[in-house]
């Protein structure tokens, strides 16, 4: 297992670091081997200065989402603004219960968008899952490649 840089704080653990949930997804990306630098929190207003959560080596900037609403469009919504501005990655943290074919719906929408860069990427967690989509897996979802 790679370690992580921690930045936020000189020895930070993975509870103070982050809102509720983010812990667990840098636990989880250190798990699957990847280098996690931790970056220094949101500094707020409509995304004006606000940073990613993490530099992920492969993922690059990368944020945290853990939606309330679990709506499609609502999580659809979030993610839009995220990324491109804030991040190149957005992790996604759902209920072990979450329907696959809504998790699909959301990377559909959402990877599909003319205003989202075409190599993001979108991650979602359940449970000790990870599933990951770019905008060529949707494609082949949709039957357009």
């Amino acid at each position: 297992m790679k370690t992580v840089r921690c930045l936020a704080h000189v020895g930070s653990t993975f509870s103070e670091v982050g809102a509720s949930g983010k812990p667990g997804a840098v636990h989880k990306l250190t798990m699957l081997g990847y280098d996690v630098k931790i970056l220094q929190r949101d500094l707020g207003g409509d995304g004006i200065g606000r940073i990613a959560d993490f530099e992920v080596q492969g993922f690059g900037r990368l944020d945290v989402y853990s939606p309330e609403i679990l709506k499609p469009r609502s999580i659809s919504s979030a993610i839009e603004k995220k990324l491109g501005h804030q991040a190149d990655t957005v992790m996604v943290q759902l209920p072990k219960n979450y329907s696959n074919v809504d998790m699909y719906s959301v990377a559909v929408r959402t990877l599909m968008k003319p205003n989202v860069p075409q190599n993001s990427l979108l991650l979602f967690q359940k449970g000790s899952e990870v599933y990951q989509f770019n905008r060529s897996m949707v494609l082949d979802l949709i039957g357009r490649r």
